[in-house]
């Protein structure tokens, strides 16, 4: 029996390999998907019914409740924020080199902010680093974002270029307030952690995830975001942080249990 495990799937693209999909697909004895816009895509495949459910992603199931509640402002330390970047060279408004340039502006400028006016210690941190054999290091992109920065404000942000288990991730993930994430799974692990998180969106499946947590009003399209568009956000999620804090330990829970 072929059974596709929890994923996001779509949209599927005609001619010959959306056919050969279909075939294959209608012949599955279940299809988990991570959110509805994949259920919809299935459906406009013509492949539907009880096969295709729908389920949280298997990080969730190592969400950690265990952890106290987060503190807005964090008692006796600086606040903290970890942002996990990454190259992407599928951009479709404006040429790959372009797109990254305006994203990796917006992202010094947020962390010059972090800095300068919040006294935040800023650390880069990625789920997909530290991996030579790896396609691509995230640590470098970040060290791209770091070179923009003036040096006063580099003495306050660390690039961390080591390979980390999930676990670990999650504990690190957990001594900060907030993240901010361009990986999904960077931004699946910082809830996992109970930390807020402000995403940075390069595909629907991330989208789909924020705005089933309520915070699709501050998710940040990669194709558009810009450094004003990213400071908003994140003074918006830096006001709501004690409120979105318990709420997210709640919502985290539920997926645990779906994954």
């Amino acid at each position: 029996p072929l059974v596709l495990f929890t994923q996001s799937l779509g949209p599927f693209p005609p001619g010959r390999d959306r056919l050969l999909l279909r075939w294959v697909l209608r012949r599955t004895r279940l299809i988990l998907v991570r959110d509805e816009a994949s259920r919809r895509h299935l459906d406009d495949l013509g492949v539907s019914g009880d096969r295709v459910v729908q389920a949280a992603d298997a990080a969730f199931v190592m969400a950690r409740l265990d952890i106290p509640p987060r503190r807005f402002p964090p008692a006796g330390r600086p606040f903290r924020v970890a942002i996990s970047v990454r190259d992407w060279p599928h951009f479709q408004r404006e040429p790959p080199a372009m797109g990254m340039q305006r994203y990796l502006a917006a992202v010094a400028k947020l962390t010059r902010v972090l800095v300068e006016d919040h006294g935040v210690q800023v650390t880069f941190l990625s789920t997909c680093q530290g991996v030579p054999e790896y396609w691509t290091d995230d640590s470098r992109v970040a060290d791209r974002v770091v070179s923009l920065l003036p040096g006063a404000v580099r003495s306050h942000v660390a690039v961390d270029h080591e390979f980390h288990r999930p676990e670990r991730l999650i504990g690190l993930f957990a001594e900060h307030d907030i993240v901010v994430a361009t990986r999904m799974h960077a931004g699946i692990l910082a809830l996992c952690a109970g930390v807020p998180v402000l995403p940075i969106a390069y595909e629907f499946k991330t989208v789909e995830l924020f705005q089933s947590l309520g915070l699709g009003e501050i998710t940040q399209d990669i194709e558009a975001v810009t450094p004003e568009s990213l400071e908003r956000a994140f003074r918006h999620l830096l006001a709501a942080g004690p409120a979105l804090s318990a709420q997210i330990r709640s919502r985290v829970g539920e997926l645990k249990d779906s994954a």
